[in-house]
């Protein structure tokens, strides 16, 4: 953390923790997650996270295909649409299975002669 910024209000944080002033308060509460440091690292997470998510699609597509069609079925439970999670299921095998295929194709394709 090379920011002085965030250095002050960690540290400042620190000290009202250390001092036990966290705990007189009865209702009311100071929460280091509301420090602007917090968004900080919230946004290089989130980057981070994008780039890996391109980085698997390019690298291993059959993975990335399982991963969504796990969301695809999570959301389609949440909203009670039970049959459509369970066609899903039932289709992400043959979805894999084309997308391990079509890497293997990619892979052989530039392979050097």
């Amino acid at each position: 953390m090379k920011s002085e910024k965030y250095k002050h209000h960690t540290g400042l944080m620190r000290a009202h923790r250390v001092t036990g002033d966290d705990i007189k308060y009865e209702k009311m509460e100071i929460d280091s997650q509301d420090l602007t440091l917090y968004d900080e690292i919230d946004f290089i997470l989130k980057e981070a996270q994008e780039k890996a998510e391109l980085q698997l699609l390019k690298e291993r597509p059959d993975i990335f295909t399982s991963v969504k069609y796990q969301r695809l079925i999570d959301k389609y439970v949440a909203q009670g649409k039970i049959d459509r999670a369970r066609e899903l299921a039932e289709e992400e095998p043959a979805a894999r299975a084309e997308a391990l295929k079509q890497m293997e194709i990619r892979n052989l394709l530039q392979m050097k002669k």
